[in-house]
Order: C-alpha cells, then structure tokens, then sequence
C-alpha cells in the first residue's frame, strides 16, 4: 500500500469512512460513533481492496490545491 503521496493516509482513512457509511449514518448518538470508529476493522482482503479503491477515488477528486 506505499503510495508516493504524503497525504495518503488521510485519503485512505476517508475511504475507511466512505465503506462504513451505512453503519455510521445509522448511530443516532456521539456517543455510539465514538464506539464504533475506533472498532472498525477490515477483516479480508476484499474489504482491504475496496477501501484502497474508496481512496484512491478520493485522492483523484480532491483539487490539486488542497
């Protein structure tokens, strides 16, 4: 996963995000998302591939001046 972009943890962790949006949308309190974030886990490598492929699209649209 070495990508030659300083910033690639930060997209990677937004594609972490983007694949557990449901389930957080779906917490109706701060309190159950501040559970909920630090227990996510990616559990098989295709979970792994689709939070590789939620930020690389990120990392795509953001504009160069961020």
């Amino acid at each position: 996963m070495f990508e030659r972009d300083k910033f690639f943890i930060f997209y990677f962790a937004v594609g972490l995000i983007i694949s557990q949006r449901e389930q957080l949308l779906g917490l109706d309190r701060i309190e159950k998302l501040l559970k909920v974030l630090p227990n996510i886990k990616i559990e098989s490598y295709s979970e792994l591939a689709s939070v590789y492929s939620n930020a690389v699209t990120v990392r795509r649209n953001i504009p160069v001046s961020f």
